[in-house]
């Protein structure tokens, strides 16, 4: 795809948006403005322009050319004229950042940041009906708000959930289901390997992971910081869990055919439910809480 068309779906995307704030999907709305939150900080530091988060023009900072030459200029013109007075302001800015964006994002100078799409969770957010506004230091949406803070607070920073549609829906069906949300939560991160995982893990170690009843079969979770996780009827068959941190696990119910938890750390574990427990590898398996034989 061309700079030239992927400039004009990136202006196709914009003039398609109703500005109809949607209150039933305010949860992914927040959800996304925090990932472009934490891909504005990874931008200024990068740019050396944290004085200016979290609203800036990346394309500018790296290219700081006349845009008024640009022939979608006249057509947002056009188009912001027409929406309504909540999309005047910062919103309006940050739709014409995403398109400057997407015009220069494949440039080899571009590339060699090797940074995620800036504006991408906004633009989406926006797409699902998200508004918000600035007030007092807050950041306010359609139902609910946070606090602003400081860039530092996003620093260190883990996304936390894909951005696909499918996944953003089920955020907003289960707002007001914990379990499932975090259930939600824990798949989504392991998806991204054993090591995003462990990094996931450092920032949140009280979080049970809850994964019951999912099929893991054949997966390598060599490594993988595991504690306290809840894997009760998952199908864990010829599951690769060497040297994996299980500590406090549960795994009743559980299909253990074929797995592999040599030199895991099995303390605590709760493995005495498990369906086909035998045929699985525990050799160096580490237990050194008394009363092994009651768990295992």
């Amino acid at each position: 795809m061309t700079a030239k068309t992927i400039a004009a779906t990136a202006l196709e995307r914009i003039l398609a948006i109703k500005w109809e704030p949607d209150e039933n999907r305010v949860n992914s709305h927040i959800v996304l403005f925090r990932e472009y939150l934490r891909r504005a900080t990874l931008w200024a530091k990068a740019l050396n322009c944290t004085d200016e988060w979290p609203f800036f023009d990346v394309a500018d900072r790296i290219f700081p050319l006349d845009r008024a030459s640009d022939p979608e200029v006249d057509e947002l013109e056009n188009h912001f004229l027409q929406t309504p007075f909540y999309v005047a302001g910062t919103i309006e800015k940050t739709c014409k950042w995403f398109c400057h964006w997407e015009k220069v994002k494949n440039l080899p100078r571009v590339s060699e940041f090797t940074l995620p799409d800036p504006y991408e969770p906004l633009i989406v957010m926006y797409e699902r009906g998200g508004i918000f506004s600035t007030e007092h230091g807050f950041f306010v949406f359609a139902v609910g708000s946070f606090h602003r803070g400081k860039w530092q607070q996003y620093d260190k920073g883990l996304p936390l959930l894909e951005l696909d549609l499918k996944t953003l829906d089920e955020i907003d069906l289960y707002a007001d289901d914990d379990a499932k949300l975090s259930q939600l939560i824990a798949l989504n991160n392991i998806k991204q390997g054993v090591a995003y995982w462990n990094q996931w893990r450092k920032y949140h170690d009280v979080f049970h992971p809850n994964f019951s009843g999912k099929n893991f079969s054949g997966k390598d979770f060599t490594g993988a910081d595991f504690s306290g996780a809840i894997f009760d009827n998952a199908n864990l068959s010829h599951t690769n869990f060497q040297e994996a941190i299980l500590d406090r696990a549960t795994f009743t119910n559980a299909n253990l055919t074929g797995a592999n938890f040599t030199k895991a750390d099995i303390t605590g574990a709760v493995l005495s439910g498990a369906s086909d427990r035998s045929t699985a590898n525990f050799t160096d398996a580490v237990n050194s809480k008394e009363g092994r034989d009651n768990n295992l």
